[in-house]
């Protein structure tokens, strides 16, 4: 999802609706991390994927690994670095 080539991506894209329509809890996952990648053609790729899983019913699939996606994201975060953080946004 991260080729240059348009062609490619597109034809990963079509292979992976194809398998997250068949297999959604195979996929969901490791979609919604990629949803938060710095590269534009991953996450506008991901996205719409993840998009087309809802529609397909898989919307409360989606939905909790998205949750679980975000969970693992804040606890992943120390204190001490939120309090880094928090003191370099206030000086």
């Amino acid at each position: 999802l991260r080729s240059p080539s348009e062609h490619l991506r597109s034809a990963v894209q079509e292979l992976l609706a194809r398998v997250a329509k068949a297999y959604p809890q195979a996929v969901v996952f490791p979609l919604t991390v990629a949803t938060k990648s710095t590269v534009d053609t991953l996450t506008s790729s991901t996205k719409a994927l993840l998009q087309g899983m809802r529609e397909a019913g898989s919307e409360a699939l989606v939905q909790e690994s998205e949750m679980v996606s975000e969970e693992l994201i804040r606890i992943s975060i120390l204190w001490h670095e939120r309090w880094c953080e928090a003191l370099e946004e206030a000086s």
